[in-house]
């Protein structure tokens, strides 16, 4: 894991973001969420995750977005790589729109 030196002005975090990496992931890669303080913002890069909510298995691929507000119960589950960005958001977001076709 690497990491840049933290910036002398905060620009995500004035805006509410907590957290923010480019990430990737071998298979066998699980993590399991539940009543976080923050909301969650993924968008996949390559390869793909299945993320299992109320009772589903959705397999999130190449272009797609996942959000979930704080508070939700959630887990991913890496099947063969995974690489995404992400997002921790402190602020409730607004005028947030997904396209479902």
């Amino acid at each position: 894991i690497t990491a840049p030196h933290p910036l002398p002005i905060k620009i995500l975090r004035e805006r509410g973001i907590q957290h923010a990496a480019i990430s990737e992931h071998d298979a066998g890669f699980y993590t399991q969420r539940a009543n976080e303080d923050f909301n969650y913002i993924s968008f996949t890069t390559g390869g793909s995750v299945i993320l299992k909510i109320d009772g589903k298995k959705i397999r999130l691929k190449e272009g797609m977005m996942f959000y979930a507000s704080s508070k939700s119960e959630y887990s991913l589950e890496i099947p063969k790589y995974w690489n995404m960005f992400f997002f921790h958001k402190t602020r409730i977001m607004t005028n947030f729109r997904v396209n479902t076709k």
